[in-house]
């Protein structure tokens, strides 16, 4: 696929999300905190201490809304930045294709947000 520089060939609209994520790996058996920094119906963006190779599978816990529950993805390492002057790294972050409920979900987050026009959700978890 060619891409057009200025032209966005992303399938899903995504939505600013600058919030607590839990995530674990095959390599680490308990959950460490990220930041995310948007989020998709496909996949969703975050920052992390810790590097994880790209291909690596990642479950993940994402509250939308503090008045939400929690809903849990699994989801796939698409690609992998080192953030400068930092020791950390951003990750892409694909869903898996049967998370169907909670791709839903994010779907209906990432329209309330643009419809709203509000950049940020309300709190923390």
């Amino acid at each position: 696929m060619e891409m057009t520089p200025g032209f966005d060939n992303r399938r899903f609209q995504r939505a600013p999300f600058k919030r607590p994520v839990k995530s674990k790996t095959s390599h680490v058996a308990i959950y460490a905190g990220n930041l995310a920094q948007d989020i998709s119906q496909g996949g969703m963006r975050i920052n992390s201490n810790e590097f994880v190779a790209v291909g690596s599978h990642v479950i993940l816990q994402i509250q939308l809304e503090s008045q939400t529950r929690v809903l849990d993805f699994n989801a796939k390492v698409v690609w992998v930045k080192e953030l400068p002057y930092s020791d950390g790294f951003q990750l892409g972050l694909e869903f898996a294709e049967e998370a169907v409920f909670e791709k839903l979900k994010v779907a209906q987050f990432v329209v309330k947000r643009k419809e709203e026009g509000t950049s940020e959700p309300e709190g923390l978890y």
